[in-house]
């Protein structure tokens, strides 16, 4: 998705330039959201998450995630779960971020 893609361009310039973090983006690495969930969640083994380093995710950070990554982030043990990764509440139109008081 092209706003993902412009999302995730902002914020690798924020870290890396203005706040000099090392930074690897990653784009089309996984076949839904629920991998880098896992990755982010600190999932060893993605298939099952049996194991769990999340004193060294292999992702740190995600912008965004979907039906897949929310699926897998429901699944795991609440002590496991990444802190900051939530749903927005409000209703949008056909699943596009537009306010349905604006059609």
């Amino acid at each position: 998705w092209s706003s993902a893609r412009i999302v995730a361009e902002i914020i690798y310039i924020l870290l890396e330039e203005v706040m000099g973090y090392s930074v690897v983006s990653l784009s089309g690495v996984a076949i839904n959201t629920g991998v880098s969930m896992a990755y982010l969640a600190g999932c060893v083994d993605i298939e099952k998450c049996v194991k769990i380093n999340n004193a060294n995710p292999t992702i740190h950070l995600s912008v965004e995630t979907w039906t897949m990554g929310i699926a897998t982030l429901q699944g795991l043990p609440y002590a496991y779960r990444p802190l900051l990764a939530n749903v927005y509440d409000y209703k949008t139109v056909d699943q596009v971020f537009v306010w349905q008081s604006t059609v």
